[in-house]
């Protein structure tokens, strides 16, 4: 399966509801491993766009920086920040 576009996230968060009320609640993880993955399975060849739509700019710069490693270049989108 050929992929075009893969676009990123950088932090976890689980849906928690309490009396009816939901929001989203961080989690201590990120999606770290999947860039490693990424970097991995492009290696040496040519990747597909690789957009970086989190709303952390720490966590899109760690990104960055691991992708970077790998000699993948991606784009940063800002997203929307959540109410935390």
């Amino acid at each position: 399966m050929d992929v075009d576009v893969i676009s990123l996230d950088h932090d976890i968060s689980h849906h928690v509801s309490v009396d009816g009320n939901a929001r989203p609640f961080a989690c201590i993880e990120n999606f770290s491993a999947v860039y490693y993955f990424i970097g991995e399975k492009y290696k040496g060849l040519s990747p597909p766009n690789i957009i970086l739509h989190t709303s952390n700019p720490v966590g899109a710069q760690r990104m960055r920086h691991i992708l970077d490693s790998y000699g993948l270049k991606s784009e940063y989108q800002p997203g929307k920040p959540v109410n935390r």
